[in-house]
Formats: C-alpha cells, structure tokens, sequence
C-alpha cells in the first residue's frame, strides 16, 4: 500500500502541482525520456499542465529550426553524390511538413483541441524519424553524422511534447451517480485497449469506489488519475485465508518489485517524498524505538534495484537502511542508491556496505559524487565503461539543452548588443563542446582512454568558456542559463573524473578516488624516453595549392587557400605554400578543415599580420587572432605570425584549439596573450614566441621543445618598469589532462628589452608564469632561463587564488635566473623519477598520432 500511496501522490502533483519543481518532474515522467524532458524544461515558467506542454513544443520548435539549418548544409557542401543530394531534398521537405504540423498543435493547443494536437504531433514526428531515416543511407560524412545525431534529439524532444500531450488527454472518467463513461474502475480498465502502445488514461472522480482491480498484462500503459490521497480511494478486503487466496491475488494494486535480470529497466525510484510512520504507529515507535525496526527495502530478486532522491526520511528509518532477503542472496548484484536525502534516517555512516555498489564506488572518483550519483540512478550500468558512457550522456544531454536555451535568449533580447555578443560566443563553444563530447563517445568503446581524456578536457574548458564568457554580461535573463551551465559543468566534470580513474586504476573502482594532482603528490605512470623525433612537419609533402602576391598563383590570400581545402578530409594532408610576403589578413582554419600544413618561405619572410585587439567593436580576446585554427592536425613551419596591436589590451597572433597540432620553425610575434593555445594537444619546435603579459596561455597540453621565449618592451611606457609573465595556464579542473611543457628551451629577452633592463634591473620584474586559474600546470625542464628571470620565479595571480592547487615545477634549468634558493615556497622541483610524465609520449601521446 505505500507504493499505491506513492504512485497516486504522484499523479495527483501532476495535476495539482504546489510548485513549479514538482509540476515539472512529475510531468517527465509521463514521457519517454524524463530525464531530458526535466533538463529542458527548467528554464521555463510554468503554473499547469498546459503551460509545460507549450513550452516541450517551443523546445521542439527551436531544434526543428537547427535541423532544417543542418539539412540545408548537406544540401549547400560541394558534393556530385546524387544519393546524398537526393535524401538532404527528402530530409528538407519532412522537416518543413513537420514544422507545419508543430506550428498547427502551437495554435490549437490554447483552444483545448487536444485531439487534433496529439493527431499533428504524431505526424510531425513521424516527418522528423523519415528526415533521419533519409539520411541513413547516405551516411558517408561527419557532416550527415551530426546532423544525425542531432536528429536523435530532436526526435527525443518532439517525443516528449507528444507524451505530454498523450498525459493530458484523458480517455474515459468514473464517477459514482451515473455522470461518467463508467461506474467503477474495472469497467473503465477492460475498456482500453489490450496491448495498446499509448497511455489509456482513467480519470477516477472523488469517491469510495468498494472493488478489487485487476489491470492484466494484455493492458499496458494503463495511467489511473485521482483527485487525491484520501478523495479518490479503491478498497478491498481480501486477505489469505480467504478460501483460494494468496498474497499475490489479495492485493488492492498488484505493484511489487523484483529484477531477476540485469538488463531489464526495471526499478524504483522515490523522488522528493517523505517516509514516515502513521501517527498510530509514530506512537507505538516513539515508546519503544529499539523495538520497532524499519528499513528502505530488501532485495526480493537477485537484481533488485531502488533508489532513494531529495526525499525526508524520518528518525523511524535504522541506521543500517536496507535488511538482506536471506543470507548474502543479491548482495553482489542489487543496487540500492541514496542521494541527497535529509532527516534523521538519511545519515550513510551506519548503513549497509553492499548498497549502490558499481556507481557508488565509481562516483567516488568525482569531485561532486552526489550530483553523480543521483543522475545515474536511473541508469542500468554494469561496469566502470558503461557508467562513464552513461555520465557523458548526461552530459551530452545537457549539453543539447544548453544550446536550445542560448538559442531563447537570441531570439528574446535582439536589441542589446552585448547579450547577443555573449550569447553567439557562447553558442560557438559549445558546439565545439559538443563535437569534441561526441568524438569521446565514439572512442571510448575503443579503449581510446588517452584520446578521450584529451577531448573531454577540451570539451569542459569550452563550457567554462561559455560561462565566462556571459558573466560579464549583466542581464538578468541570463541568470538561469548561467546557473545550468554550473551544472553541466559538474557533469562534464564528473565523466572526466572517472576517466582519469579508469585510466589509472582500470576496472578496480574500490581504489578510485577524486583527482590528485602533482602537489598531492600524484603523478601518472608512463613509459620512459622522449621520442620528439616522431613529431615534426614531413618533408618532401606534396603541394597542394600556391599563395602568393601579384597573381602569379591561384590564390592571392591564405584563407582562399585554406578554403579550398576538403571539408573533413580524413588520411591525407592538404598543403598550403604561402610565398615570401606580408600578408595583412585574419585567416581561421575551420572544425571541418583537418590536416591542413601551411607551408613558409622562412620567417620573416613569410608573414602573416593583423591587429585585431580588444576594446575594437565586437573583438574579445578569443576573436583578436590573426590565425585561428579549430582542424584537427593542423602543421605550419618557416613563417611569421604576428599580431601588430600595442601592448594597452589582449591581441592574440595565433590562437589554437584543434588536437595534435604541430608548429615548427615558426615565429610568433605580439605584446599581451600572443599565443593562445586553448585547448588539446600541441607540439612547438625551434620557435621563436614573443610578447611580455601573460604572452603564452590557455587550457591546453602543450610541450614546447627547443623554442625561443623572448620578453619584449610594453609600447606605453616602457622606460617606467612593468611586471611581464611568460605564461598564464588556465587548468580549471584537476582532473584536466593540460599543461605547458618547456624542454631544451631559452627564456630571454629581445635586444631592445635588455638595453632597458640592464639600465635598471631593479624596476623590470620577469615571472615564469602566474595561475590564470585554480589548476594551473607549468614546468620548465632542462631550459636556460637567463638573469632578467626574477629569483622568486613566479608570481600570484591575486591574492592566495590558487597557490595550493596549482603546480609549477622546475628540473635541470640552467642560467642566472635559474638559482632556486629564492624561488616562491609554492612552486616546486620534480623529482627525478617523474621527469618522463613530462615527455612527448607520456604527456600528449605524440607517438600516437597520426593523420585526422
């Protein structure tokens, strides 16, 4: 009966909700897919059922939208496959008959034409399943993949709306006095339909209603609504002893529940209830508590599975929480799982040691185990491999979520300029977020485990970049997006988490714990050796196109070459030889262009300038770059990248944010961030990389091998004294596999910054690097760091931030800005044996690459 209880309670908060949240959850789970359902609809205002409904439709019109864009881009990319041209037309056409059919629901949903919305809403998903299936056959390019996988989805919205609806719509009513289709609920149940795939939904009116109730198998998806705990009530008597009566045909409700199989989907879930006692039985308890035991549950089939969320569990619950069947029977194999639960019966140091046993260990491994608990409760994971799949999902999941909102925004706040600035900023994250949440989930059945650490750091610093990006927007309408993205954070951070895990400890999830960094005196195993020999630009490629001035090549700029390059190529390189030449313009090497060289004639001869900076109308630090590169193995050698802007605000010369890129021979000229590599894996040798505030920074992993690193004056007021830092990690996560790597490499500075120094060392102050974030990781090994170095080496971002989590580490350095006896007390000397974590092989896998 307290199931019974449970079930009608829920129902019944689905039609008269008290708040929003409940309105909102227990509307979910009328659908398909309530954990999405739940995600999407949080940003929306909601006061009933109908209000929920029309928001599902506005989640599904806002996607609809992205698809069509999606199609119309297959259709628009250069491509003589018929087949492909063919099914993005047929795809195109079912999603505009879908639209059609959704914007008829949106208009008839307000004048109660329930029918007829349920009847075009099963058409337009129909139209969106015909789109997908189109594109099924022609699934020949990363581009129909992820307008695909898009669809997925889509799909999974549209579907919710329609379960929604479904919900909403009643079938038939009961009532006593004859006012109603049926008089008792057994004639109303044998009315529905056996084996029906849609909701047959009964609503029972306020009364007694004095029978028993059989809902048999051949009855499915039966929903019975009252009008409330004790106004709606359905009584019986039957009991064993009774002649021919068991436990099992004495029931009220049949709902009892018993996995025998792992991988039925089966379970119980209680979400924001309270368990308590009758104050009969309060009375009873409360003279004699010792005497008066209760538990949770207990396991009645092997595979049994119950989870306790948010709810109040009163003093009346033992310590212990959960009673075995018999002996050790299901001990190994149940999953019992608490999360966020209060009261004096939700304290966990007394309970038992074999409740949520895979998850519960697996989630220790994150930073925020109850939010990783409690969104996989739900999930039926049976080893470390399939719980991480199931918390990228999640990820992924909210990831779509996140978009839609942004995509709101957009449309609601078109006249203030910097909410759109912010808002396309973030959108542009996020679908690299997502590209990159993607390519984990593909590999990680692979065993790709190095790969898809690399990729989900990646995808989490974006997110992180979307958020900052908007909390320098001040507008109240962005508080709720804001706050998600809090949230997807810890998702993408807690799928990071048990990666790097698995990675160290493989499937013994009893060993797993939070991240550890080098000053928790943590460091990864690895091979030893340092084979950089494996990393470098080809010799002898073959050209693909020439750039050059006066019209004597095909291409008079670097970014008509780089278009021509094939979108998502894949095995091959496409080579770019840029002739001798300044070359005034911003080039951007998009996602879709992989394993683009560019090739140079030296540098200073061949370069590339702008002087895009901060404080010009719509450039931030991300978009200043002269040279932007998003393609996977991108390679440039023997030119110049320069950024001309003076040294009063950010100007970026080369931002990088593809994986396994390799820049050799390269110079890089700028002031204030000249070199921003934001995230993956990077290879930088015998460059010259100039600038003097925070002039090499980022998220990403970066080993910087034989290069130049040179200190240049700032253009104001260079005579004056300043403070300059080489470097700016911005390591949010500890769990991120990022850092700057310095081997072999000369810290200087440029023959006009001497003249200015040796006058008055005293007023030019040089650092290695200061914490641009919490987990910031630099090192310099075997490097010659010349006098302007000052003794402490490195300097406070601000305060204390960071001073105990970061990791700055030195070994082998030589030169008079090498002496360590004055160092900060923060920084650190690796030790010998860990030197090898630092390698090409260990700390970017450059052994492993190869073509995208």
């Amino acid at each position: 009966m307290a199931i019974i209880s449970f079930l009608f309670l829920s129902l019944f908060i689905f039609i008269h909700p008290t708040t929003q949240t409940n309105l909102i959850q227990q509307a979910c789970k009328a659908t398909r897919y309530p954990q999405l359902c739940l995600s999407s609809l949080t940003q929306y205002p909601t006061s009933n059922a109908i209000d929920i409904i029309q928001s599902a439709l506005t989640i599904s019109s806002l996607n609809l939208r992205q698809a069509q864009s999606m199609a119309q881009s297959i259709l628009d990319s250069p491509t003589t496959n018929l087949n492909k041209i063919t099914a993005a037309k047929n795809c195109l056409d079912h999603l505009k008959n879908s639209e059609y059919r959704l914007k008829s629901t949106v208009d008839a949903l307000p004048r109660g034409e329930i029918k007829h919305g349920r009847a075009w809403m099963s058409a337009g998903l129909a139209y969106q399943y015909d789109c997908w299936s189109a594109l099924k056959y022609v699934n020949d390019s990363k581009m129909i993949n992820q307008t695909m996988s898009f669809l997925d989805s889509f799909i999974g919205y549209t579907s919710n709306a329609l379960s929604l609806m479904r919900a909403y719509d009643e079938d038939v009513t009961v009532c006593k006095g004859g006012a109603c289709d049926y008089a008792t609920v057994q004639e109303a149940v044998n009315a529905g339909p056996d084996w029906g795939e849609n909701r047959f939904v009964i609503r029972v009116k306020e009364g007694v209603y004095e029978e028993t109730v059989r809902v048999g198998i051949e009855k499915q998806n039966v929903v019975v609504l009252g009008d409330g705990i004790g106004k709606t009530v359905i009584t019986g008597s039957l009991n064993v002893g009774q002649p021919g009566l068991s436990t099992y045909n004495t029931a009220t409700f049949v709902t009892a529940h018993g996995r025998i199989d792992p991988a039925q989907t089966t379970g119980f879930v209680f979400q924001n209830c309270l368990i308590n006692g009758t104050e009969e039985y309060m009375r009873l308890y409360n003279s004699k508590p010792k005497a008066h035991r209760n538990f949770l549950g207990r396991p009645w089939k092997e595979f049994s599975r119950t989870v306790f969320i948010d709810c109040n569990l009163d003093a009346l619950i033992t310590p212990q929480g959960w009673l075995p069947w018999k002996g050790d029977f299901a001990l190994k194999t149940l999953y019992y799982g608490e999360s966020g639960n209060s009261g004096k019966g939700s304290d966990l140091s007394g309970r038992v040691n074999w409740t949520s046993d895979q998850i519960r260990q697996a989630c220790k491994a994150t930073r925020n185990p109850q939010l990783c608990e409690s969104s996989l409760a739900h999930s039926p994971n049976t080893n470390p491999i399939q719980i991480i799949q199931s918390a990228l999902s999640i990820s992924s999941n909210n990831l779509n979520t996140a978009q839609s909102k942004l995509q709101s925004i957009l449309k609601s706040s078109p006249s203030n300029p910097n909410t759109t600035s912010a808002t396309k900023t973030c959108m542009e994250y996020l679908r690299n977020s997502q590209y990159r949440v993607n390519s984990t989930a593909d590999a990680l059945p692979r065993n790709r485990i190095k790969d898809c650490r690399a990729w989900t750091s990646a995808a989490l610093t974006y997110q992180y970049d979307c958020l900052s990006a908007l909390s320098y927007v001040n507008n109240a309408k962005l508080n709720d997006i804001m706050s998600f993205m809090d949230t997807l954070i810890s998702y993408t951070s807690n799928a990071l988490s048990m990666m790097m895990a698995y990675d160290v400890f493989g499937d013994k999830t009893a060993s797993w714990g939070p991240p550890k960094t080098e000053r928790d005196g943590f460091w990864e195993r690895g091979g030893s050796g340092d084979p950089r020999k494996l990393l470098g630009v080809p010799v002898g490629l073959k050209v693909d196109v020439t750039v050059c001035k006066g019209g004597a090549c095909k291409y008079a700029t670097v970014q008509a070459a780089v278009n021509a390059a094939p979108d998502w190529v894949s095995g091959r390189r496409f080579v770019v030889v840029v002739k001798a030449g300044v070359y005034k313009e911003s080039v951007l090497v998009g996602l879709e262009k992989r394993n683009v060289v560019v090739l140079g004639e030296g540098m200073g001869k061949t370069v590339i300038s702008e002087s895009s900076s901060v404080g010009q109308p719509g450039i931030s630090t991300y978009n200043s770059a002269t040279v932007g590169i998003l393609g996977d193995g991108f390679m440039a050698s023997n030119l110049t990248i320069e950024n001309t802007a003076g040294a009063d605000s950010q100007a970026v010369a080369l931002r990088i944010n593809g994986d396994q890129s390799v820049i050799e021979n390269c110079e890089i000229l700028g002031n204030q961030d000249t070199l921003y590599l934001h995230s993956l894996r990077h290879f930088f040798k015998s460059c010259r990389i100039q600038g003097n505030v925070d002039f090499i920074f980022g998220n990403s992993a970066t080993i910087f091998q034989d290069c130049t690193i040179l200190i240049c004056p700032r253009q104001l007021t260079p005579g004056k004294g300043e403070k300059s830092t080489v470097t700016a990690h911005g390591r949010t996560d500890p769990a991120q596999t990022t850092g700057f790597v310095f081997r072999n490499c000369l810290v200087n500075g440029t023959e006009e910054y001497m003249k200015l120094y040796n006058k008055n060392p005293n007023i030019h102050i040089n650092f290695l690097g200061r914490p641009w974030k919490e987990f910031s990781r630099t090192v310099f090994i075997s490097c010659r760091l010349e006098t302007l170095i000052t003794p402490q080496g490195w300097m406070p971002w601000s305060g204390n931030f960071a001073l105990k989590t970061l990791y700055y580490g030195e070994f082998n350095n030589s030169g008079n800005g090498s002496e360590l006896s004055k160092r900060v007390q923060w920084s650190s000397q690796i030790p010998t044996g860990h030197v090898d974590v630092y390698s090409v092989t260990n700390f970017i896998q450059g052994d492993q690459w190869k073509l995208a």
